[in-house]
């Protein structure tokens, strides 16, 4: 390479590391020195709007997180935590960012770059957004080890866990991190041009620059590896666990359906588990292969007929539009990426409505029409307690077999009523009112939990919430949750219990 006009990069010894795409590199000979904001050319200007909507745009969703969050009942378990503190380095992140554009930005036009900003922005802009990463890296996994446990999943453990995470993972990746302050200092760089034989400073830069040893430089390089890399393997793991995990219990609970079926079917309500952290990952990729091609940055004279020791007018004409075209190419790959499947996504008209139950899916045809009149499927025979009657019932659920489950509250029990059966079977309760775990008080409702293969009752008043396994063997319940005066309840896709409590009114 031509060394006399190698100024700055790998090649020179004196590094240049922004993070994301080198918004240093690109902007700074673009940044006419000493003029106001006005009379900056098309391209700064065009990026000082970018940032102004991003950062708009991240605040406000950072607070309407934050907001979200704030709620008690979204922080029982560690998912609530993590995402409650993730809307706070979220905004954080973006903060930086916007600061760390107004430092380059300004500096280059006042030429007066601080020690403290080219030491400390930086490291804060990436000791946040891994934050970020990792803290939705960790939401992913414990979503995993809920669909694992099922019912035992412990909430105050969970809890306690997720702010011993939120208050150790800063330090951990500040350590990983530490290095690059130490490393950062400011280059100055003075182009000179001859006239009447003597030299005169035509143009002055200076640069905050990294300049790492072989040794520190491939460390960096890894740890970068391991905060983009990292979160991404979690979530990738953790989405294909979810996936996997749910249809191998439900193909042991639904015997219709075959395993590669189930596992479809979860691929199709958890696809964005999938899309999500592939997209974070097609965005990362500008700062891995940066990261590992240094590189250097040359300038070559508008005047070809000057000497190599004579620079009028530099500017790095060849280097910059060359690696601004693979920018813009790249720009305009990664947003194709994100638009297409949201466009095809949202343009296919669904042929039916779907209705989400507890735990199942009804297909409902978008025109269809209801009998006027029903029919009779369970009881009938007056009230009493005989199998083929039933006394003030409640709530009810049907399975995949169109078998149907009724919460028959006054004779306390839970009775299964196959299609098209004569009479019922007491699967729970039936051994008269008490509040020991093998008898039921006034139950109100009953859903199925497929994952576990169990039923969960509403106690009403025995004032709890039951788990009751379906297996023939069963003949008691366990507490999962005690003091609530529970009416009805619903599980959703994501086997988060809903539950109403009629004393408090929530």
């Amino acid at each position: 390479e031509n060394h006399d006009k190698c100024i700055i990069g790998g090649a020179c010894g004196n590094q240049v590391k922004v993070i994301g795409i080198t918004l240093d590199d690109i902007l700074r000979y673009e940044i006419n020195q000493s003029m106001t904001l006005k009379n900056q050319p098309l391209l700064i200007k065009i990026s000082i709007a970018l940032t102004i909507i991003m950062f708009i745009l991240g605040l406000i969703n950072s607070i309407l997180s934050f907001l979200t969050f704030q709620n008690e009942n979204l922080r029982k378990v560690g998912c609530g935590i993590y995402l409650l503190a993730s809307s706070i380095t979220s905004l954080l992140t973006i903060s930086m960012f916007t600061i760390n554009f107004w430092f380059i930005l300004l500096t280059q036009i006042n030429l007066s770059v601080h020690r403290g900003g080219c030491i400390s922005i930086e490291p804060l802009l990436k000791l946040f957004l891994y934050f970020d990463t990792w803290l939705n890296a960790c939401v992913a996994i414990e979503r995993a080890i809920n669909v694992y446990q099922g019912v035992n999943f412990n909430k105050e453990k969970s809890q306690r866990f997720a702010r011993w995470i939120i208050f150790i993972l800063p330090f951990c990746i500040s350590a990983t991190i530490i290095h690059e302050p130490l490393h950062r200092n400011i280059f100055e760089h003075q182009l000179e041009d001859q006239i009447f034989g003597t030299k005169v400073i035509v143009e002055m830069h200076k640069w905050c620059v990294v300049n790492y040893s072989r040794v520190i430089q491939d460390y960096n390089t890894a740890i970068l590896f391991i905060h983009l890399i990292g979160p991404f393997i979690a979530n990738l793991f953790s989405a294909l666990f979810i996936i996997f995990g749910t249809a191998r219990q439900r193909s042991s609970a639904q015997t219709s359906q075959s395993y590669m079926e189930h596992i479809r079917e979860q691929f199709r309500e958890h696809k964005r588990l999938l899309i999500s952290p592939s997209i974070l990952l097609i965005l990362s990729m500008p700062r891995l292969i940066i990261s590992l091609l240094p590189g250097c940055v040359k300038f070559e004279p508008m005047n070809s007929n000057l000497s190599p020791t004579s620079i009028n007018q530099p500017r790095w004409k060849y280097f910059q539009q060359r690696k601004l075209m693979w920018i813009t190419i790249l720009i305009i790959v990664i947003v194709l990426i994100i638009i297409i499947p949201i466009i095809i996504i949202k343009s296919k008209k669904p042929v039916v409505a779907d209705v989400s139950t507890t735990g199942s899916r009804i297909n409902i045809p978008s025109n269809a029409r209801w009998k006027q009149n029903g029919i009779t499927i369970a009881g009938g025979n007056y009230d009493g307690d005989a199998l083929n009657q039933l006394e003030s019932p409640r709530g009810l659920y049907v399975d995949d077999e169109q078998s149907v489950y009724i919460a028959d509250t006054s004779n306390q029990r839970i009775m299964k009523w196959k299609n098209d059966a004569a009479s019922g079977e007491v699967v729970a309760g039936g051994n008269e009112q008490g509040n020991r775990t093998d008898q039921l008080n006034q139950p109100t409702d009953v859903i199925v939990d497929k994952a576990t293969d169990s039923f969960i009752i509403c106690d009403r008043e025995n004032r709890r919430v039951m788990t009751w396994s379906r297996r023939n063997s069963t003949t008691s319940g366990e507490i999962i949750i005690a003091n609530i005066k529970c009416w009805r309840l619903t599980m959703d896709n994501q086997r988060f219990l809903y539950v109403t409590d009629t004393d408090k009114h929530e």
